[in-house]
């Protein structure tokens, strides 16, 4: 923790006074690193925040990259990076952690991994009508990826996905769930509650690494098992 000689004072959005409110940097970290050939820069900054007006502590979140400036390597000195800034308080709900094989997932297909993580997303800003809306699309995908007419609608889809053995019976009767769940949010207005959508989000998360992960996992097995002599 920086002395009071060290502490220094920054304009922050505090969760309680608004927008742009003088705060005292508690604690900061900052963390920057390339993708490994060199090429494409990554850079994050996380500071612990305490409102001079009301006190209150929150956590200030700076991630950056050299691809959202157009630029390839590190930046130059004379160009700021194009910062996205997320703020988080003692009030805001327990947060939501990705799945641990997402950057696998991300190797199938980086729409679909960035549907789930902005879904995730969503949930820990508690905005769980875009986190429900986000779900059913990222379904939307995974249905376009296993060759599903895209111009079906959603009903039709699971129905097509259960005639290929891509899900069962009771699996389809969930989905069927995080679909209403989305329709109602995005035609709605709908909010779920974080129970609904920690439902919500391990069913998707189940059909995705089962559909999507879990063959390959199974065909590495299969190779590794020693032939019967």
């Amino acid at each position: 923790m920086p002395s009071a000689a060290e502490t220094k004072t920054i304009r922050g959005n505090c969760p309680k006074c608004g927008e742009s409110r003088n705060a005292k940097v508690v604690g900061e970290v900052e963390k920057n690193w390339d993708e490994g050939y060199g090429t494409v820069f990554f850079g994050e900054t996380h500071r612990l925040l305490a409102c001079l007006g009301c006190e209150t502590i929150y956590h200030q979140a700076i991630s950056w990259n050299s691809e959202d400036n157009v630029c390839i390597g590190p930046l130059p000195d004379d160009i700021e990076p194009r910062e996205s800034i997320f703020y988080w308080h003692e009030d805001i709900r327990k947060m939501r952690n990705l799945p641990v094989w997402i950057d696998e997932l991300e190797t199938r297909d980086q729409l679909l991994c960035k549907l789930l993580i902005d879904a995730n997303k969503a949930f820990n800003h508690d905005l769980s009508t875009l986190a429900a809306i986000g779900l059913r699309v990222t379904i939307d995908r995974a249905a376009e990826l296993l060759q599903i007419d895209t111009a079906l609608p959603f009903a039709k889809k699971l129905d097509e996905l259960e005639k290929l053995g891509q899900i069962g019976r009771a699996e389809k009767d969930k989905m069927s769930i995080v679909i209403e769940a989305g329709n109602a949010a995005a035609h709605r207005g709908w909010s779920p509650s974080e129970v609904e959508l920690n439902f919500l989000f391990e069913t998707t998360e189940g059909f995705l690494r089962r559909v999507f992960l879990l063959p390959i996992a199974a065909k590495a097995v299969r190779q590794s098992i020693p032939k019967k002599k």
